[in-house]
This record gives structure tokens, sequence and C-alpha cells, in this order.
């Protein structure tokens, strides 16, 4: 029973760090994103604009939250069985 708890608190801190490190790159890019000067038109007319890095903010930022859930009732499955 011991060597499974440590296998599953293992589980959970990784799943922590995931979820912590998705979070600080959500906010990096988020603020990549509004650093990056806003919006302009080139020469063709085309709009130029850092689309990518604002999709990837929020997928990133969204990750995070799935993991703290996940890492959340994954550690409340772990206390109700001890």
């Amino acid at each position: 029973m011991g060597q499974s708890r440590n296998l599953a608190e293992v589980i959970i801190k990784a799943v922590n760090l995931l979820g912590t490190l998705a979070l600080v790159l959500g906010v990096s890019l988020g603020i990549y994103y509004v650093a990056s000067g806003g919006s302009t038109v080139d020469g063709s007319g085309l709009l130029v604009e850092e689309f990518w890095a604002l999709a990837l903010s929020w997928f990133f930022v969204l990750s995070s939250l799935a993991l703290a859930a996940i890492g959340l009732l994954m550690r409340l499955i772990r206390n109700k069985r001890s």
C-alpha cells in the first residue's frame, strides 16, 4: 500500500508541475502578444498581428486549469482511500 501511495503522490506532483508550467507559459505568451505592438497593416493591405501567441496563450491557460482540476481530483480520491 505504501508504494502505491508514493507513486500516486509522484503522479500528483507531476500533474501540478505541468499545470504550473502551462500557466507560466500561457501568461508569458499573453504578455508577448500585448507587447508585440498590436496590429499593423503591411504594404499590400494585409493585417499583421501575432494571433498565434494569443491562441497559444489561451490554450495553455485553459490547459493549466484542466490540469489543476485533475490534480485536485486525484488528491481527493487518494485522501478518501486512506
